[in-house]
């Protein structure tokens, strides 16, 4: 019988991610692993399975790419029968960086969200320092897995390379944002002035000419 079966995972690309259950039987039973039902996994260079004398089956698959998405199924036999448990990856593609251009003196929300299996926890970046907020620049926690980024007032100095990490224990996913704030094209823009005018009052004799 299958005492624990695999839990489903969600992976970002290129990440890696293991699959563990625990069965027992008498006879001992042999373990395998399908994928999508069908196909029976071998071992390769980027494919481990392992079985421990307590009875876990491990498979581990070290860099998951987009065609890994599907189910995994464990399948344990002795002359007594068969039981199969299924779980399911689903490999998250990295999205691309953005680079988000801002006026200074507009304000700027940003919003983001993560999925996983558990839920995993958001964490932010700026300029590859842990992020602090300010009166200014603060996170709101919409849910655990949803976060808003607010900026009251953008200065120059706001210009900033923006990364969130979401993180559980079975992998971590990255996405991240250039912020560009632009000047104020305003500010170079002036009234006219005079930068020479003429005395408040000036006499002149009647025979003399004004230049």
């Amino acid at each position: 019988m299958i005492l624990q079966g695999p839990t489903s995972l969600d992976a970002q690309e290129a990440s890696p991610a293991t699959f563990v259950a625990q069965v027992v039987g008498a006879p001992e039973p042999e373990i395998c692993w399908l994928f999508n039902h069908t196909d029976v996994i071998k071992p390769s260079s980027c494919v481990q399975m392992q079985q421990f004398p307590d009875g876990r089956a491990v498979l581990s698959i070290t860099k998951v790419r987009p065609e890994d998405s599907g189910e995994y199924t464990v399948r344990a036999t002795n002359p007594f029968g068969t039981v199969e448990s299924t779980a399911e990856l689903k490999v998250l593609t990295p999205l691309p960086e953005e680079t988000i251009q801002c006026p200074e003196g507009t304000s700027l929300s940003l919003i983001v969200e993560a999925t996983g299996v558990p839920p995993p926890k958001l964490n932010w970046f700026r300029n590859g320092a842990p992020f602090v907020s300010s009166p200014d620049m603060q996170i709101t926690e919409i849910t655990p897995t949803q976060h808003r980024l607010e900026v009251n007032e953008l200065f120059l100095t706001d210009s900033s390379e923006i990364l969130v990490e979401a993180v559980n224990p079975f992998g971590r996913a990255v996405t991240k944002a250039t912020l560009v704030v632009t000047p104020d094209e305003r500010k170079k823009l002036e009234p006219p002035v005079f930068v020479q005018s003429p005395p408040p009052q000036f006499t002149a004799p009647e025979t003399s000419t004004v230049r």
